[in-house]
């Protein structure tokens, strides 16, 4: 596979996934820091779509406490809307992949939801 298929098939690669190869890929200190500094929230949304085996795999890189507030924000949210999770998950994703020493890539947006309709 030559490199031009290689980067078209990454640019539709959807934000999960995107995120789910971040986290494979990198065991760094510097991404374990910037994980443990999100929002609780904004990681809950961000797993809005991982299966539990995949969750497993972003909650190995945290530290204990952390994961049980993000597992208690998993199930607060259940059944919520989002306002706009592709801004959510790409501004984790921007944060956690900027380079060694820069702080994080972006600010990230002021996470919201809104209760689904019954």
């Amino acid at each position: 596979m030559n490199n031009r298929k290689l980067f078209a098939k990454n640019i539709n690669t959807p934000p999960d996934r995107a995120l789910l190869a971040l986290l494979v890929k990198s065991d760094s200190p510097e991404l374990r820091r910037r994980l443990s500094s999100l929002k609780d929230r904004d990681i809950a949304a961000s797993l809005t779509y991982f299966s539990d085996f995949e969750r497993g795999i972003l909650f190995s890189k945290l530290p204990p406490a952390k994961t049980d507030r993000v597992k208690e924000a998993i199930e607060r949210n259940a059944g919520v809307r989002y306002g706009d999770y592709s801004k959510i998950i790409k501004g984790v994703i921007s944060y956690l992949s900027a380079p060694e020493g820069s702080g994080g890539g972006s600010t990230l947006p002021d996470s919201w939801y809104r209760p689904g309709r019954k």
